[in-house]
């Protein structure tokens, strides 16, 4: 049985959040991935917050593309 966006979304959030604790602790080196994930990670949690399904579908694929 698959999720649905409303439980997938939430665990690629917290993911994503798990991803920017690790290029920080990467130092400078992780700088470049913190200036993607941080920004995309509050612009999902925006979405999640406000239900906004229209971001979550596109969001979600670009939060499943971070590694």
């Amino acid at each position: 049985m698959s999720e649905s966006l409303g439980e997938a979304f939430p665990k690629e959030i917290e993911r994503c959040e798990e991803l920017i604790v690790a290029y920080k602790e990467i130092g400078p080196a992780g700088q470049f991935g913190l200036a993607f994930l941080e920004p995309l990670v509050h612009e999902a949690k925006i979405a999640n917050r406000d239900g906004d399904i229209v971001a979550m579908v596109k969001l979600y694929p670009e939060l499943q593309e971070c590694q």
